[in-house]
């Protein structure tokens, strides 16, 4: 059966301050008392949820690929159904949702030059994230790319 952890680790930056935590299994609230030197008190709540996430069906960073082209566009590649890559500003402005098609069995490398995938022709000498998400939920593989600048 799936347990919460007992030893559940906490940092406190005030030493006058005690914590006792009362963990209660999964589907129950545990909660965190604390008490500062004053006697005044606060109890934060945390619910623990059990992780879904199985590596054999659900896709990981090896079944994702961005990619730079001479052109200065970027392509998106996947070998997994139900991906999708965002891409958004540094500060969280989101250009971009596009559902991946899926790369040719045919092509053992989703990376190599004959896959398919979308093709983003981004905005010159900007800095952006992309996010390659699974089912809409669950963040396989991000990072940051930088577009060129054409003379």
């Amino acid at each position: 059966s799936l347990v919460v952890p007992e030893d559940i680790q906490y940092v406190t930056s005030d030493t006058t301050q005690t914590i006792v935590m009362a963990i209660n299994p999964l589907g129950e609230p545990t909660r965190i008392f604390v008490t500062a030197q004053d006697g005044s008190e606060a109890i934060y709540k945390i619910h623990f949820t059990v992780d879904e996430f199985d590596p054999s069906v659900e896709p990981t960073s090896d079944n994702v690929c961005i990619t730079s082209l001479p052109d200065g566009k970027w392509r998106f590649t996947t070998n997994c159904a139900n991906v999708s890559v965002m891409i958004s500003t540094l500060d969280g402005k989101v250009m971009l949702l596009a559902e991946l098609e899926l790369v040719d069995v045919n092509i053992p490398e989703i990376c190599s030059p004959e896959a398919n995938g979308f093709i983003y022709d981004a905005p010159e000498g900007q800095i952006l994230v992309y996010y390659f998400i699974h089912m809409n939920k669950r963040t396989v593989k991000s990072g940051k790319f930088r577009t060129t600048i054409n003379q």
